[in-house]
């Protein structure tokens, strides 16, 4: 599966886990998660794998977040 950034982001909040979380379930350093929201470096193939994440689970993901953001819409502008 393909992640975006922004996908890695969504599924942080989405599932309410710290960067420091998130990199302890891939194995990685928080440093490096830095690095993948924000797009500075390509995410790999493995951390989707690592995650446990399907293609539908982030449709799903998106479509919360996009639900969300329809109730909500001053959070559109907010910084994940």
């Amino acid at each position: 599966m393909f992640m975006l950034p922004d996908d890695l982001k969504d599924y942080r909040a989405f599932y309410g886990l710290s960067q420091r979380a998130l990199a302890k379930v891939i194995g990685v350093s928080q440093t490096y998660i830095v690095m993948l929201e924000s797009g500075e470096c390509k995410i790999p193939d493995y951390v989707p794998l690592r995650l446990g994440v399907t293609t539908e689970q982030m449709q799903n993901i998106r479509m919360v977040k996009a639900e969300r953001l329809a109730l909500y819409p001053q959070y559109h502008n907010k910084k994940d």
